[in-house]
């Protein structure tokens, strides 16, 4: 949880600064980024801004969310816990989904939080997913769960910053970049934020673009022989207290993918 807690202390640090969404950042917030992407080119309909009131503002942009279901949503755990990892109130959370600009998206509330019951135990990085229901269905089309192998190109998406240094550089429009998947010993650095057990490593082009200061919870993708985008993970954590200091985790959906639709089904 350290660098988690560190990520939302340099929220904190540029409360004061302008940004293009409603509310500053403060304790607790999760600021997404992707830094040195591009606006989305394509819609990405299953993609959805996990939101809530922040300082008094409804629909501020909290985490990237992924409609795998109708009724469903996936994201990290991180986005939806409290300090001792226990679920926060669902009704704490609604999404906007269906556009690339989280302003305009159709608002579903969430009527449920379900953390995996491995999150945080026994590594405190483990099992960072959480599935999230709906209180209705959503009219885009889920996305499905894939798998690629070391080498393959990814694409990551999220909202938030273009430039890490500048707290006004906060975009509401989506961001994609693309990447590959790398060997899960490039995600050792030797901290408590080293790869687990059901991660998959993604680099950072050219050691300065990627998620930075949360992208919490947003999808990284890959397109099958069909043509059609398939989620591979969601953002979890990188190493030391900064950004872009070394390759990113993703918490792998493929590697949850038998938890996922049990709890879908229970």
């Amino acid at each position: 949880m350290k660098r988690k807690i560190a990520l939302l202390a340099a929220a904190f640090a540029v409360a004061a600064a302008p940004a293009i969404t409603a509310a500053p950042a403060q304790a607790g917030d999760i600021t997404p980024d992707i830094v040195g992407g591009t606006p989305a080119g394509e819609p990405y309909p299953f993609v959805a801004s996990l939101q809530y009131t922040r300082n008094g503002v409804p629909n501020s942009h909290r985490c990237g969310t992924t409609l795998i279901d109708k009724t469903w949503v996936v994201t990290a755990a991180h986005c939806v816990t409290n300090a001792d990892g226990t679920p926060m109130p669902a009704e704490t959370f609604h999404i906007a989904i269906g556009n690339i600009d989280h302003r305009l998206g159709e608002h579903i509330k969430v009527t449920q939080v379900v953390v995996h019951p491995d999150y945080e135990t026994p590594a405190e990085n483990n099992a960072d997913i959480a599935l999230l229901e709906l209180e209705r269905a959503a009219t885009q089309k889920p996305a499905d769960i894939g798998y690629v192998g070391v080498g393959d190109p990814v694409r990551m998406l999220g909202w938030g910053r273009t430039v890490e240094e500048d707290p006004a550089s906060l975009s509401p429009i989506l961001q994609e970049l693309d990447s590959t998947l790398l060997e899960n010993p490039r995600c050792v650095a030797g901290d408590e934020w080293d790869i687990t057990v059901g991660d998959i490593c993604v680099d950072i082009p050219g050691g300065d673009t990627g998620p930075c200061y949360g992208d919490s919870g947003s999808p990284v993708l890959n397109k099958d022989a069909r043509g059609r985008w398939e989620i591979l993970g969601v953002v979890s954590r990188g190493p030391g207290t900064g950004c872009l200091n070394g390759p990113e985790v993703y918490t792998s959906t493929y590697y949850y993918e038998d938890w996922i639709w049990a709890t879908l089904d229970a």
